[in-house]
């Protein structure tokens, strides 16, 4: 999920930055955030906007937060009602080259080449979503234990640390997932969400695979790996 969502991502016009109120502004291909007020119709079975607190993210039918452009736009998409306190575009420098598609495509080549499951595939599996993480490392305050000081130490930032980056990584995966959740019929459950997948008793013909953000993220899949399939 996370080593295919990289790939959209290309270097960020900061000097071009601009300020929006327009929600309609935040959707399509483009990098945005925005601190919200958010309203979902009473009879939402899921919300798709995430409210941070002690206990981990939760998605209320109503209240602030900061989202990404994606989240914004399949919110709106099931009929949110949105207000923009503050908010940000930033575009993608016009003909740049993507930042991690040759990368992901050799570790895509290489998890393929092994064994599924097999140390070598969990390996490549690793540096692709490892990848991701350096673009989170040190955001957060977090520590690690130094096992030859035998302190625990703040993690610093890495040499790609790029706070922009990580929120669109995260922010796509948990649009993907609002987008999926919406179209599943009444008379199905779903138990549970994590990261880039759900349990429920509804089959994959009950799903909506076809949405504005599935179909971007299909077309980032199949950029390294043609034959992987779909959703």
């Amino acid at each position: 999920c996370y080593t295919a969502i990289s790939v959209g991502i290309r270097p960020l016009d900061y000097d071009a930055m601009y300020m929006t109120r327009d929600e309609d502004v935040f959707s399509g291909d483009i990098f945005g955030l925005a601190r919200i007020k958010f309203s979902f119709p009473s009879h939402t079975r899921f919300p798709c906007l995430s409210v941070r607190t002690d206990n981990g993210l939760i998605f209320p039918l109503s209240g602030s937060c900061i989202a990404t452009s994606k989240e914004i736009e399949v919110a709106l998409s099931i009929g949110c009602k949105i207000k923009i306190i503050q908010g940000f575009i930033i575009p993608w420098i016009e003909g740049a080259p993507r930042v991690f598609e040759d990368h992901m495509k050799w570790v895509r080549d290489h998890r393929n080449m092994n064994e599924k499951g097999g140390f070598e595939e969990r390996l490549f599996k690793e540096l692709g979503n490892g990848t991701y993480g350096k673009t989170a490392q040190g955001l957060r305050g977090k520590t690690s234990f130094d096992n030859v000081k035998g302190l625990f130490n703040k993690i610093p930032p890495s040499s790609i640390t790029n706070p922009y980056y990580a929120t669109y990584v995260t922010g796509f995966g948990r649009a993907i997932l609002g987008e999926m959740l919406t179209s599943i019929p009444q008379h199905r459950t779903v138990i549970s969400v994590t990261t880039d997948g759900f349990l429920t008793n509804a089959t994959l013909d009950e799903i909506d695979l076809k949405g504005t953000v599935c179909n971007e993220f299909r077309d980032y899949y199949h950029t390294i790996d043609s034959d992987g399939g779909g959703i």
